[in-house]
């Protein structure tokens, strides 16, 4: 079985995780490394990610509903009940992933938990491409919200958050939710009436930050736009 497959930013390198005689292996640039947990462990590896460069990975084992992390072949000491949605940051230094407390939903940043306890649902994280900047996706109360460096901003409808970006100096963001059976665009939280789409693919920022590319169809019709 082979997953979590990856190429690095510049596209030079490539890297996946698979299962290779019954023990788990990495495989970097056609070179094999052995993670030293048995399939007969009854240990499930899941969430494993790699930095953009490749360098660093991490990954989570669950065995009887307890999870731990491994970065780069170390175990973390922490063990939780649950553990979702690992991410690095672009400078691989921080680490953040979803995990439960008191029946609540929270997220822990770089080994300290930003929340207090009162999400219903934490579903998707981003740090800004300076990793400066830190925001997730969550329900409150059954509804969807953005937190944005610990400011909570509600979305008005009842579907998840996607398409998330941040503008490459993390000062700006934008993101799809859906009203109904079309999508619409938030840009830095606020919902640009006059696009309305009947589906719409990951967004992009151009390089100064000062625009925004989309492409989306209307009436089964496919188109791309730009706006400021």
């Amino acid at each position: 079985m082979i997953y979590s497959i990856k190429y690095s930013s510049n596209w030079e390198s490539f890297a996946f995780a698979g299962e290779k005689n019954w023990k788990y292996v990495i495989v970097k640039d056609g070179i094999e490394n052995e993670i030293k947990i048995s399939i007969y462990d009854e240990i499930n590896i899941v969430n494993f990610i790699f930095t953009e460069d490749l360098k660093h990975f991490a990954f989570v084992t669950e065995k009887k509903f307890q999870s731990k992390i491994y970065i780069d072949w170390d175990e973390l000491a922490d063990t939780y009940d649950y553990l979702d949605s690992l991410i690095f940051s672009p400078d691989w230094e921080g680490l953040a992933f979803v995990t439960q407390k008191d029946w609540k939903y929270v997220v822990i940043k770089n080994g300290e938990q930003i929340d207090m306890n009162k999400y219903d649902d934490i579903y998707a994280l981003w740090y800004s491409p300076d990793w400066k900047h830190f925001a997730f996706a969550a329900k409150k109360d059954w509804k969807n919200i953005l937190v944005q460096d610990g400011k909570e901003n509600e979305i008005y409808n009842d579907t998840s958050i996607s398409n998330f970006i941040f503008s490459p100096d993390g000062k700006g963001f934008a993101f799809t939710a859906q009203e109904g059976w079309k999508e619409v665009i938030f840009k830095n939280n606020k919902k640009i009436n006059r696009l309305i789409y009947d589906k719409v693919s990951p967004l992009k920022y151009s390089l100064d930050g000062k625009k925004l590319s989309i492409f989306a169809e209307v009436d089964w019709k496919k188109m791309a736009c730009s706006i400021k």
